[in-house]
């Protein structure tokens, strides 16, 4: 069952969202643009079962302080390790939170994020993380002007992490999508991989 909390971002936002399950695991689920909690409840509860405490909140005015938010708020509930997962918009918001949220983060996956939303700069963050990374993007996914299979792997090449991965499935599945999507196996199985690896 779904725990509805508050918490604030670190520029003093409130901002409101929801934990399931327990555990030292904990993750991240931000939504993509035009979205909210909702798009991650059925994969949050898939995490859950599998012994994850996980926090999906809706995005105020400031994503990356939205994201740091959300993983202070979880070590507050117990979780030791955090690993950052965001769907487009979110998934850029992730990769540059990573590299501001104390204490560090074990792991970022941005699912279809581009290296440019708004104010947000992937590229650049992406050229600072060391942790886990993981970049996931379906082949065919291109909305004018975002071409994502290709930020993906811009982002990739810039990071200098050892223990980063690029996975470019088939199709044009987007954001959380792909894992519910024509590869969705696939990507369910990269994503748990990930998470279990950079949470060991």
């Amino acid at each position: 069952m779904a725990r509805e909390v508050s918490f604030k971002s670190p520029n003093g936002e409130d901002v409101i969202g929801a934990v399931v399950g327990d555990g030292a695991v904990g993750v991240t689920l931000a939504h993509s643009a035009q979205s909210d909690l909702c798009e991650w409840l059925p994969y949050a509860k898939s995490l859950r079962d599998m012994g994850r405490r996980v926090l999906i909140f809706d995005f105020a005015f400031d994503p990356v302080g939205d994201v740091a938010g959300a993983a202070s708020e979880l070590r507050r509930q117990g979780a030791s390790k955090i690993v950052l997962v965001g769907s487009s918009m979110g998934g850029t918001a992730s990769l540059v939170a990573a590299t501001v949220v104390t204490p560090r983060v074990v792991g970022v996956a941005s699912l279809s994020g581009p290296q440019q939303y708004s104010t947000m700069d992937a590229l650049a963050a992406s050229k600072q993380l060391t942790l886990p990374v993981l970049y996931m993007a379906g082949r065919t996914d291109q909305q004018r002007p975002y071409d994502f299979p290709a930020d993906a792997k811009t982002m990739y090449a810039a990071c200098p992490s050892t223990r980063k991965q690029l996975l470019i499935l088939p199709g044009n599945d987007h954001g959380s999508d792909l894992l519910a999507g024509n590869a969705a196996d696939q990507a369910r199985s990269a994503l748990e991989k990930f998470i279990a690896d950079a949470t060991a």
